[in-house]
């Protein structure tokens, strides 16, 4: 008698979305993923940070997504930690609800995935409204870097060339749209928690390109990316300012020792310190230096967030 072929068990991709307070944004992306996705092949799961925005109630327009609500903004690496360990896909789709999926994308990233084992990560190229494509790809950073980064303002990112090739290898591709296969992930025991809204994939991409394996973006792929300009209060944005900086001292710990790790939190303090006696946006600075002293990442403890 010929051998039955084996149904599949479930999904192959797991489209995660991190979202908070973004529930317009999230409705388009809902809805575009519905579109464009074959269900069978590919779960939806959004994790909510704990909105207050209305996003608790698209449960009911869209019953084939699954949701997650957590009781307060823990940040995105542990909302990222909870949706990947609960994701039934074998590759993680990272997407972010800004972003408007089209035809063919989700299929196309993980042929790549499952045709070349030494590809841990692969992205489309995120477009705006325009068409235009959007500068968001990064050289892996030191932490001398970051802090660079941080203190400027400036991420350093940039287009790759040849936007006509077939596929491209980047370093850090933007956490708005990018596909990685789960075992590698588990593989380092998830996502380190010391990091808060920043830096878990700043570690991701790092991780890869010293396991000597390939993250590439397909630029003939492409999808719109809308974010939305939100005026956050002070304290809000401070906190948050504090937080992808007290990143950039857990990365460099991470890659450098403890003692680098410090030195860029002291690196950090003094250039806030420098601001406050200048008098430069007073308010801002002050609590920004309070979360830095502190060691105050986005945990949920934050009210103004």
């Amino acid at each position: 008698m010929d051998e039955l072929e084996q149904a599949p068990s479930g999904p192959k991709t797991t489209v995660l979305i991190v979202s908070h307070n973004a529930v317009a944004a999230l409705r388009r992306c809902l809805a575009s993923l519905m579109e464009t996705t074959d269900r069978s092949a590919v779960e939806i799961l959004v994790v909510d940070k704990c909105s207050r925005d209305g996003s608790g109630q698209l449960d009911a327009e869209f019953p084939d997504a699954k949701f997650l609500r957590l009781e307060k903004n823990f940040g995105f690496t542990r909302a990222a930690n909870i949706g990947v360990r609960t994701a039934l896909g074998d590759y993680i789709f990272f997407l972010d609800p800004h972003v408007e999926m089209a035809p063919k994308v989700v299929d196309a990233l993980a042929k790549v995935l499952d045709e070349e084992e030494d590809v841990v990560a692969v992205c489309p190229l995120l477009v705006g409204e325009d068409g235009a494509p959007l500068s968001r790809f990064r050289r892996v950073p030191s932490g001398a870097d970051w802090v660079r980064a941080w203190k400027t303002g400036d991420a350093g990112a940039s287009l790759p060339p040849d936007l006509d090739r077939e596929r491209i290898p980047v370093e850090w591709p933007p956490r708005e749209a990018v596909m990685v296969r789960k075992q590698f992930i588990r593989g380092m025991n998830y996502f380190d928690q010391r990091f808060g809204e920043f830096g878990a994939d700043a570690e991701l991409f790092f991780q890869i390109r010293n396991a000597g394996k390939k993250t590439y973006l397909l630029p003939r792929f492409r999808l719109t990316y809308r974010p939305e300009t939100v005026a956050l209060p002070v304290d809000a944005a401070a906190q948050l300012s504090a937080d992808e900086g007290l990143a950039a001292a857990v990365y460099g710990a991470k890659r450098g020792g403890f003692l680098e790790g410090l030195g860029i939190r002291f690196a950090l303090i003094g250039h806030v310190l420098g601001k406050l006696l200048t008098f430069q946006e007073p308010g801002y600075q002050f609590s920004r230096l309070s979360a830095l002293v502190a060691g105050q990442k986005i945990d949920g403890t934050q009210s103004a967030i």
